[in-house]
């Protein structure tokens, strides 16, 4: 009962967001694609409720990243995990799950950079360069090092933290 309430719902949302013939909207793959993964973000908005916390933590980013814009380094690794994470939302919504994962990976990898640039604001100057310092690079910013710096800062996400990024990259 619920699919087909579901079914129905998109159906609707589908015809009413169609866009005009003459722009051969939907004539090819490509853009009947597009339409359907429209169709899809807004039958998840109307009856998946979770989606709503989703949005709650959107706002949470902005909060935090309008605290910190003055500072380029955790700002620009904030705003990107924030991008990917909009990403991850919409590419899961419109039915691409398994391409949300890429997206999810990018989100945890990014906040932990931001982590570590806010946390040791001269590492940013190291990520600048690393083309030219490659080993001290690879050193700080692996993702194993960054984790066991978090859990040094908060265990109990960096466990969360953890097994989110396991998930992500199993897929």
């Amino acid at each position: 009962w619920m699919w087909a309430q579901y079914v129905l719902l998109t159906q609707r949302i589908h015809e009413g967001f169609t866009q005009p013939s003459f722009l051969s909207w939907g004539d090819d793959e490509t853009t009947s694609f597009f339409d359907q993964c429209h169709a899809n973000m807004w039958g998840v908005y109307a009856s998946h409720p979770e989606l709503h916390r989703l949005i709650k933590i959107n706002s949470f980013y902005w909060k935090i990243f309008n605290q910190i814009t003055r500072q380029m380094g955790p700002a620009l690794f904030f705003g990107t995990a924030q991008s990917c994470f909009l990403s991850a939302v919409r590419l899961a919504a419109s039915g691409q799950l398994f391409s949300s994962y890429a997206a999810s990976r990018a989100v945890l990898e990014n906040a932990m950079l931001a982590f570590q640039v806010f946390s040791e604001p001269k590492s940013f100057e190291l990520w600048l360069s690393r083309d030219g310092k490659k080993a001290a690079y690879e050193s700080l910013f692996r993702m194993s090092t960054l984790i066991k710096k978090y859990q040094e800062h908060d265990m109990k996400n960096s466990n969360r933290l953890k097994k989110l990024y396991e998930r992500v990259n199993t897929f």
